[in-house]
């Protein structure tokens, strides 16, 4: 590993053969319209944020070289912007004297990387159709820039979100599911980073309902804020929001993720067992702030994929419509 990281050499013919095989997964993502969803999301929120960029381009990968990525690592890994996590039953003295063995002469070399912006903190209530010529449904995402992952909101806003769409018993996936049967597999998610993050609910539904469904998630988004959680339905998320946690932690690999995960951006160790408790202590009255906060739906960037004709008369019930170039 420490020669891995400090004395990368990027054959050519791997790299070739890299960039053969991002292309093809590229151009297999650009036929799916949830990828189309996201990025046109992404740009819409984030603006000239470098948080806008969900994916390389084919531009990008065909102009890579050895020499190019060789450059890019001298720059980008340096001893001093990197962190080395291992997880396990270790002997601290021994473990330490292995890691300086191994990583003890790699020095900096170069200047400091600059710190990136703040990614935006809010983004325009506007309806943006990305066309998709023949589609039968229309791929739907409704959300705005959120929180960083240091924010004091982070916890309580991922709490909220459970309740309102990230899990099966949401308000969102009981509403347009269950009881009006308009989408399968509905999701809402807080994503969080160092300088920013954000929110967004997404579904599939039929073209013909793609506008009652917005409605619904319009009505589900701000109950969230203008109504108090009730107890059992706080605590059924609190509980589940809990285990998943525990679930996905209980395995080293994915321990050691989570702790390099925080450490890029910008928490400390201590968050892994605070994590659970902070939890459990939020309140009915925290949710309902945070939902007043990020959920109205007066504050949404929506962002549909599908047959532009007709999804652009659905959307047009609520005002203006951009319609995007792919």
């Amino acid at each position: 590993m420490a020669d891995v990281t400090q004395q990368p050499t990027f054959p050519a013919n791997e790299v070739e053969l890299a960039k053969a095989n991002t292309l093809q997964t590229l151009q297999a993502q650009e036929a799916q319209p949830s990828f189309q969803a996201n990025r046109a999301f992404n740009a819409a929120i984030f603006g000239d944020h470098p948080y806008r960029f969900v994916s390389l381009t084919p531009d990008v990968v065909k102009a890579i070289s050895p020499e190019s990525l060789r450059t890019l690592h001298a720059v980008r890994f340096q001893p001093a912007q990197a962190l080395l996590v291992i997880s396990g039953d270790v002997q601290e003295a021994s473990t330490l004297k292995l890691i300086t063995s191994a990583f003890g002469d790699w020095k900096a070399t170069g200047d400091k990387l600059p710190d990136l912006p703040e990614a935006p903190a809010s983004s325009t209530h506007s309806f943006l159709v990305l066309p998709r010529p023949g589609s039968v449904q229309s791929t739907l995402r409704v959300g705005r820039p959120a929180v960083a992952a240091p924010h004091a909101d982070r916890i309580p806003l991922q709490l909220a979100n459970v309740i309102l769409g990230g899990s099966f018993d949401s308000r969102i996936t009981r509403n347009i599911r269950e009881d009006k049967g308009y989408t399968y597999s509905p999701d809402a998610r807080v994503t969080t980073m160092q300088h920013g993050g954000s929110y967004s609910v997404s579904a599939d539904v039929r073209t013909e309902v793609t506008a009652a469904s917005l409605m619904e998630i319009f009505y589900e988004m701000d109950r969230m804020g203008t109504t108090t959680v009730g107890e059992d339905e706080l605590l059924r998320s609190k509980r589940y929001m809990g285990g998943t946690y525990l679930f996905q932690n209980q395995m080293l690999r994915s321990l050691t993720g989570t702790l390099a995960t925080y450490w890029v951006n910008g928490l400390k160790p201590e968050a892994l067992s605070e994590f659970i408790p902070k939890v459990n202590a939020v309140t009915a009255e925290e949710v309902r702030r945070v939902a007043r906060t990020y959920f109205a739906a007066k504050d949404q960037t929506i962002v549909v994929v599908g047959e532009e004709a007709k999804v652009k008369a659905e959307l047009e019930q609520f005002g203006q419509v951009r319609v995007l170039k792919n």
